[in-house]
């Protein structure tokens, strides 16, 4: 037998008819949208994954879970609602704080700038915390491919 479709003598060694080329198949998403209020993966109406960059879902599990919340990852996510039970002016730096730590490995990779973080406290009794940042990894030939983008907890 030959190195290929033809026996020993009959064709060139390893030498194959080009085959015809499959059909293009569906294309994978670098990272699958993970909606942190429903805790479920989003789907397109024809079935197919919503795509959101890899970046912008590192940032939305670092600054959106609890830290601990989820056990395979536990030092991801944030301790702002375990350290802090009202938002008062003394404790407004620490959610700050708190805040760029969840968000460190992010920024000292180089993956994000944090523009803004405001805690606020629109309810008695509750507050939440907006962190406003920019994806460092997106490409810089688009004119607002680099725009602010806003995470609230």
């Amino acid at each position: 037998m030959g190195a290929g479709d033809f026996p020993a003598g009959v064709g060139p060694a390893g030498f194959d008819p080009v085959a015809d080329p499959s059909a293009p198949g569906s294309r994978q998403p670098a990272a699958i949208l993970f909606d942190l209020a429903t805790k479920r993966y989003l789907f397109n109406p024809d079935g197919t994954a919503q795509e959101i960059h890899p970046v912008d879902q590192a940032v939305a599990f670092a600054f959106g879970f609890e830290q601990g919340s989820c056990p395979s990852t536990p030092n991801v996510g944030n301790r702002i609602r375990a350290e802090i039970r009202r938002l008062l002016p003394s404790s407004a730096n620490k959610a700050i704080d708190l805040a760029k730590l969840a968000l460190k490995r992010l920024t000292d990779a180089g993956d994000i700038q944090i523009v803004a973080i405001e805690p606020s406290s629109p309810v008695r009794g509750r507050f939440i915390v907006h962190v406003d940042y920019v994806n460092l990894r997106l490409p810089t030939g688009v004119s607002d491919a680099r725009s602010i983008r806003r995470l609230t907890i």
